[in-house]
C-alpha cells in the first residue's frame, strides 16, 4: 500500500541524482539513482504514528478536546501513582492536576515513539517527589521555628 510518492531530482554540474520516496506501509522506501547508473533502493523503517502521539499532535495544533481526550485515557494511572504516596484526597488531586499541566506546557518536548504513558507517569512520581520533599522542608522549617521559640 503506497500512501505517498515523491520524486526528486539533484543536479549539479557533471552529476545528477534521482530520488523517490515512497511512505509504504509504515516504512518508507527510497530509491536512488545516479546519471544513468541503475537505481538503489534503501529502506527506512518509519516509526510508527501511535493513538496517543496523533491526539498530542493535534494538540500542538491547538486542539483543547485532543489533549481532554489524553487526560481521560491516562488519569487513573497518574490518580493511582499519586495514590500511592498520598492518603490525602486533596494531595492526590493537586498531584495530578500538576502533572497534566506540566504535561500540557512540556508537550512539544515528548519524543515521538517513546510511550505517552511512561513519560507522563514520570512527571506524577516526579511531583510525588518535589511534594514529599516540600513537606519535609515545611516540617524542618517548623521545627526549627519551635526551637527558635524555645531560646526565648
Amino acid at each position: 500500500l503506497v500512501k505517498e510518492k515523491i520524486r526528486c531530482n539533484f543536479a549539479t554540474p557533471g552529476c545528477e541524482l534521482e530520488a523517490t520516496f515512497m511512505l509504504v506501509n509504515q516504512s518508507i522506501e527510497t530509491t536512488f539513482g545516479v546519471g544513468s547508473a541503475e537505481p538503489e533502493l534503501v529502506q527506512f523503517n518509519a516509526m510508527p504514528l501511535t493513538a496517543d502521539d496523533f491526539l498530542i499532535e493535534k494538540t500542538l495544533n491547538g486542539d483543547e478536546a485532543a489533549f481532554e481526550s489524553l487526560l481521560r485515557k491516562h488519569h487513573k494511572r497518574v490518580f493511582s501513582i499519586a495514590r500511592r504516596f498520598f492518603r490525602s484526597r486533596e494531595t492526590v488531586e493537586d498531584i495530578v492536576q500538576e502533572t497534566f499541566s506540566k504535561a500540557f506546557f512540556s508537550l512539544a518536548s515528548y519524543r515521538r515513539g517513546a510511550t505517552f504513558e511512561q513519560w507522563l507517569a514520570k512527571i506524577a512520581v516526579n511531583n510525588c517527589y518535589d511534594e514529599l520533599r516540600r513537606r519535609k522542608k515545611r516540617s524542618e522549617s517548623l521545627i526549627t521555628d519551635l526551637s527558635d521559640d524555645e531560646e526565648y
